[in-house]
């Protein structure tokens, strides 16, 4: 159901005199006249309790700030630490909500809706990383250009494929798991999301459906209402549900078994985990990088296959650790980098050194177990075996 369908016939006179004024003025750049459908203007008008004056106002507010921060051109924009801030602030969009026919526990009666999730992992930040990778301003920026693929690119094909009445709203997952309370403090990432509240509820009124913060440790509810609950109106503090629990019994109404995360008490398990899949009606292929390991997901691609721990197998058919359980890993992680170029692309050569260079111990070790099963190296004194044997 779309907020226009919501509106009664009076309603629905005032958003048609809000637009006439609206295009009166002649306020609106081409760009805008583009992009701008009747459902944006509706957003404000609802935002603003169906008061002409206070809408019109609000709007030529939204439009300098739109030209100011050059929102318009944002979808343009390539962050260079885009890869970083997905590894250390891991968010992203999947799927849609589902129909409900019978009144939430979110007090909420609900229709055929399909409009578009966002999960943002907030307790897995890694906040020096993340400070040490991108700026304030290119975080607040990140946030924005995904609210703005969501209205003008997801809605349409959330609208196409999933509910043709239209679709203009998103349901936001927060999880805390992991949260410390010194990162819940740290003053650059509350100047980075409080601004983010104030712009997303004054610049994007009535986008916003519902939000679950789960996940929820003791001390956050203090900071919810002290430092959160006195920036956003009582409206929006109706549609969100704090929970301690993985889950909630209005998200799990709102979103079918098969498309809500497992880890959030549904069925999905995405193979780059579900924040990272950006898998919905809007997406023709699911991304397969999970940004906490990039470096194996990008060598599985480039390989043709994903990395595994590949074993030997000896004539009893025992199982054997390709690395003689981590004791050759340092010699042949010193071979390896003294190496020239293998008869492979040179992206994959780049990728190998940079995981041995500066990956973890398990990429590291990982990479060494996929060369060793690829005859791409051997260990001393020793000729490989491949598990599966070359048909005859």
């Amino acid at each position: 159901m779309s907020i226009i369908s919501r509106f009664s016939a009076d309603e629905i006179k005032v958003l048609d005199q809000f637009v006439e004024q609206i295009h009166q003025r002649k306020i609106l750049n081409e760009i805008h006249k583009l992009i701008f459908n009747r459902a944006h203007f509706a957003r404000f008008i609802a935002g603003n309790g169906f008061d002409v004056s206070k809408s019109i106002t609000h709007f030529q507010e939204y439009l300098q700030w739109r030209v100011q921060s050059k929102i318009d051109s944002l979808l343009d924009l390539e962050f260079t630490q885009y890869d970083r801030i997905k590894e250390y602030f891991p968010n992203g969009f999947h799927e849609c909500d589902k129909k409900v026919s019978t009144q939430s526990l979110c007090n909420v009666q609900c229709s055929h809706q399909g409009r578009p999730i966002f999960i943002l992992q907030f307790g897995a930040i890694k906040v020096k990383e993340l400070l040490e990778s991108a700026s304030a301003d290119v975080m607040i920026k990140y946030i924005l250009k995904e609210i703005e693929m969501a209205w003008r690119w997801k809605f349409e094909d959330c609208q196409q494929n999933v509910n043709k009445e239209g679709v203009d709203q998103i349901l936001i997952i927060v999880d805390l798991r992991g949260l410390k309370h010194k990162d819940l403090t740290n003053k650059q990432i509350n100047v980075v999301f409080r601004s983010l509240l104030i712009e997303l509820q004054h610049f994007y009124p009535e986008m916003l459906d519902s939000c679950f913060i789960v996940n929820s440790p003791m001390f956050f509810q203090d900071f919810y209402d002290f430092e959160i609950r006195p920036h956003i109106s009582e409206k929006t503090q109706a549609k969100i549900f704090v929970t301690g629990e993985s889950s909630h019994t209005g998200l799990q109404d709102r979103v079918l078994q098969e498309k809500l995360p497992k880890i959030y008490g549904g069925q999905c398990e995405c193979e780059a985990t579900c924040v990272y899949s950006d898998k919905g009606p809007w997406a023709e292929i699911e991304n397969k990088i999970n940004f906490q390991n990039r470096y194996m997901t990008e060598m599985a691609g480039m390989l043709g296959g994903p990395v595994e721990e590949f074993k030997f197998q000896d004539d009893e058919d025992e199982q054997v650790d390709l690395l003689n359980e981590g004791k050759q890993f340092n010699d042949l992680k010193n071979v390896v980098l003294q190496m020239g170029n293998f008869n492979i692309e040179d992206d994959i050569n780049k990728i190998r050194n940079n995981t041995l260079i500066c990956g973890t111990d398990d990429e590291q070790q990982e990479i060494l177990r996929n060369m060793l099963q690829r005859n791409m190296i051997n260990l001393p004194g020793q000729t490989p075996m491949n598990t599966q044997q070359d048909e005859e």
